[in-house]
């Protein structure tokens, strides 16, 4: 006996089967698409980090590995790179943030609530802070400041930039005058062994920045999250590869001394053929663990000019302790060092606050640089880096 379907029993059918091969499509295509990122043949590839299972903690660096057999098989190796990456970079990211609480995280938010109490902290943020007080503990005071500056170098208005830059706004002149003159002998990391530390913290500076963080890391939490995750990667035997920043900061997780790297300045206008057209190339030769930093300047980057008795200033996150402003630079600049990023941005600091240029190694790059001082939009440039 035939059945017999009603008009809506029928029109239901029709929606399951289009449904039913709507998902069938979806699913063919994210296997496909999955597949296509896989390596089929031994070279650099991307590691992407897992976004189902982590944070956006990965969105302003990009991975590049040399993807072979390790592992047993191309795929295996890199299924195991990205399950790696994606914990390790969420870790190194927990670690350093300053706005959100983690489940037993003890970060840069939870030492900034706890003033005046013993906190033991993971090791490698405990030996972060710990190198960057030993050269100027001042880097760290001025969280506040930090904070003032992105909120105004992140604008996406340059008329909003202007009005808030303290050479036009008395307010927030006084309020850099009035922090950087009020946290000495008022605020104090101290370090007690063992991983421990104490943020002392007067009452009468609590009552006056109760809603400031008291410490802050800056650039050193881009340079800690690419050395974390070196050093992960490193421990774990995978050392074919090397990781860059949105800000041009790049490490090499340690491959072997007889490659050539070469840096690439590509500029943000392409030529008739669809291709960067690259502005210069720069190559060094002969170190196993090499850190480049590099400020890539573009439309997207935390940069803004203003002029001020006909001169022109540029606005970056690189912030001067001792004045509280990101007054000073040096014009087309690349610098290069054999030693963890942190201690390669505390000789960047070096170069710009003491004008100490003994121990780093350097390159006048011509166009562009870590600091811009005489830029323009028809200068723009991005790095690649490529190892021979």
């Amino acid at each position: 006996m035939a059945v017999v379907y009603t008009p809506k029993e029928k029109r239901n059918i029709i929606i399951r089967i289009v449904l039913v091969v709507a998902v069938l499509l979806v699913a063919g295509f994210l296997l496909v698409f999955g597949l296509s990122k896989m390596k089929t043949k031994p070279g650099f590839a991307e590691i992407t980090a897992d976004y189902s299972n982590i944070s956006y903690a990965s969105y302003s660096y990009k991975l590049s590995y040399y993807v072979d057999d390790t592992d047993g098989s191309i795929s295996k190796t890199q299924t195991n790179l990205t399950k790696l990456y994606s914990e390790t970079i969420d870790k190194a990211y927990q670690l350093t943030d300053s706005s959100n609480d983690y489940t037993d995280v003890y970060n840069i938010k939870y030492i900034n609530q706890n003033p005046n109490t013993d906190i033991e902290l993971d090791e490698n943020l405990y030996n972060l802070l710990e190198e960057i007080s030993n050269y100027d503990s001042n880097l760290l005071y001025i969280g506040g400041i930090y904070e003032y500056w992105d909120s105004v170098l992140y604008k996406s208005s340059s008329k909003e930039q202007e009005l808030l830059d303290p050479l036009n706004n008395e307010a927030n002149k006084k309020m850099i005058d009035d922090y950087i003159s009020s946290y000495s002998g008022n605020i104090s990391l101290n370090f007690l062994g063992n991983n421990k530390i104490n943020l002392y913290v007067s009452d009468s500076y609590t009552k006056a920045y109760e809603d400031a963080p008291y410490i802050g890391i800056n650039l050193f939490k881009e340079a800690f999250i690419m050395d974390y995750v070196r050093d992960v990667f490193y421990k774990a035997g995978y050392r074919n590869g090397y990781m860059i920043s949105d800000n041009g900061f790049v490490v090499n997780f340690g491959m072997s001394s007889d490659n050539v790297v070469k840096i690439s300045q590509l500029s943000n206008y392409y030529g008739t053929e669809g291709n960067a057209y690259n502005m210069s190339s720069y190559q060094v030769t002969g170190q196993s663990y090499i850190n480049y930093l590099g400020f890539k300047y573009s439309t997207s980057a935390p940069v803004y000019s203003i002029t001020f008795n006909d001169e022109t200033i540029y606005r970056t996150r690189y912030v001067n302790p001792s004045t509280g402003y990101p007054d000073f630079g040096s014009e087309s600049l690349l610098i290069y060092k054999n030693d963890t990023l942190v201690n390669t941005l505390i000789s960047l600091y070096d170069y710009f606050i003491q004008n100490n240029k003994s121990d780093i190694s350097y390159i006048d790059l011509g166009y562009d640089g870590i600091i811009h001082t005489n830029v323009s939009d028809y200068t723009c440039t991005r790095y690649e880096v490529v190892y021979d």
